[in-house]
C-alpha cells in the first residue's frame, strides 16, 4: 500500500494569499487505479486492477452508457455473463460462422404487439424451419400429440404402429372429420363370392346348357372364366367356346374361346347385372371336324352391394 497526502499550498498571487488545506487522506491498492470517484459516497465508482480488468466499485451498481449516451459497439472475445438482455431492432443478433466473410446467419424479431415469450425446451435438438416440415420425419410411435383448444390433462394422441415397409396415408380433397371417415368405410361395403362349375368326362359335341342354376339374389357379375384339362386339336379346326346366358340372353360381349388344355381365358362381361332368381345357363358349344373336350371348369364371379 501507498499513502498520498495532499498538503497544504501558500502561494502569493498579486498580494492575495490563498490556503489550501489537506481535506482527506486516500489509501489505495498498489495494484489498482481508479477511474472515477463518487463524491457524496466518498467512494469510488471504477478502478482497473494489475490485470487491465474493469472492476466497479461496488457490485450491481454502474452502468455503461445510458438512454441518452449510448455506447456505439462492444467487442468481446470470450464469455458475457448476463443476468437480462433487452435487444433492439428488427434484427439485433447476427451469427458469423467458423468463417470471417460476407455470409452471416441473422435473427429476426417481427414487431410485437405484447408481450410475447418463447420457451425453449429442456432438451437436445435441431430447430426445425417450416421450410423443413414438408420433409420432416418424426421418430417414437406417438410422435403427434393435439391440445385442443382447452389447455387441461387431455390431449389427442396419433399414434403409428411401427411398419414393415414403406407406407402411405392419403389425405383426400375434401371436408371430413373423423366420425365421417370411419363410416365411409362402410358406406358402401361389397362382398364378392364365386361359383365354380365343373363338368367331369368328355364331350365331343356341342351341349346347351352344360350348367344350370338360379340367382339366389341379386348380383353384379364381374369375371368369367372358363379352363379344361384337354382339348382336342388334331385336325387343326376344332373351336371350343362358353357363352353364359341370363334368361337366353348372352351378357357376355362374346363367348369366351378356349384354345389349349390346362389355360384359363377370361371373357368380357356386357350385361353385369343378374336378377335375383334369374335363370343362368352356361353353354358349351364345339365346332370343327372331330372336336373333344375332357373336364371344363367354368368360374363365375358375383359382387353383392350392402347398405347400412
Amino acid at each position: 500500500m501507498k499513502n498520498r497526502v495532499i498538503l497544504g499550498l501558500v502561494i502569493f498571487l498579486a498580494l492575495s494569499l490563498v490556503f489550501w488545506k489537506i481535506t482527506s487522506v486516500k489509501s489505495e491498492p498498489t495494484d489498482q487505479a481508479t477511474l472515477g470517484w463518487d463524491y457524496a459516497n466518498n467512494t469510488d465508482t471504477w478502478r482497473v486492477d494489475s490485470s487491465g480488468n474493469f472492476i466497479p466499485g461496488t457490485d450491481d451498481n454502474v452502468s455503461i452508457g445510458s438512454s441518452s449516451k449510448q455506447v456505439k459497439n462492444l467487442y468481446i472475445d470470450g464469455t458475457a455473463y448476463l443476468d437480462g438482455l433487452q435487444l433492439d431492432g428488427a434484427s439485433p443478433i447476427e451469427f458469423e460462422g467458423d468463417t470471417a466473410d460476407a455470409y452471416e446467419t441473422t435473427i429476426s424479431v417481427t414487431d410485437p404487439t405484447a408481450d410475447r415469450t418463447i420457451t425453449l425446451p429442456n432438451a437436445t435438438g435441431t430447430v426445425l424451419l417450416n421450410t423443413d416440415i414438408g420433409n420432416q420425419v418424426l421418430s417414437g410411435a406417438s410422435p403427434l400429440v393435439f391440445e385442443g383448444d382447452t389447455a387441461d390433462d387431455y390431449e389427442t394422441t396419433v399414434a403409428v404402429t411401427d411398419p414393415t415397409a414403406d407406407r402411405t396415408v392419403t389425405i383426400p380433397d375434401a371436408d371430413v372429420n373423423l366420425g365421417a371417415i370411419s363410416n365411409s368405410l362402410l358406406a358402401s361395403p361389397n362382398s364378392y363370392f364365386t361359383i365354380a362349375l365343373t363338368h367331369d368326362g368328355q364331350e365331343t359335341a356341342t351341349v346347351d346348357p352344360v350348367f344350370t342354376f338360379q340367382m339366389p339374389f341379386a348380383a353384379t357379375l364381374v369375371e368369367v372364366s372358363a379352363c379344361a384339362r384337354d382339348i382336342d386339336t388334331a385336325d387343326g379346326d376344332e373351336t371350343y367356346t362358353i357363352d353364359v346366358e341370363e334368361a337366353g340372353t348372352s351378357v357376355l360381349s362374346s363367348a369366351v374361346s378356349i384354345t389349349a388344355d390346362n389355360t384359363p381365358v377370361v371373357g368380357t362381361v356386357s350385361d353385369d347385372a343378374i336378377a335375383d332368381d334369374a335363370k343362368v345357363e352356361v353353354v358349351l358349344t364345339l365346332g370343327g371336324t372331330t372336336p373333344a373336350i375332357d373336364d371344363l371348369t367354368v368360374l363365375l364371379t358375383f359382387k353383392v352391394a350392402h347398405t347400412n
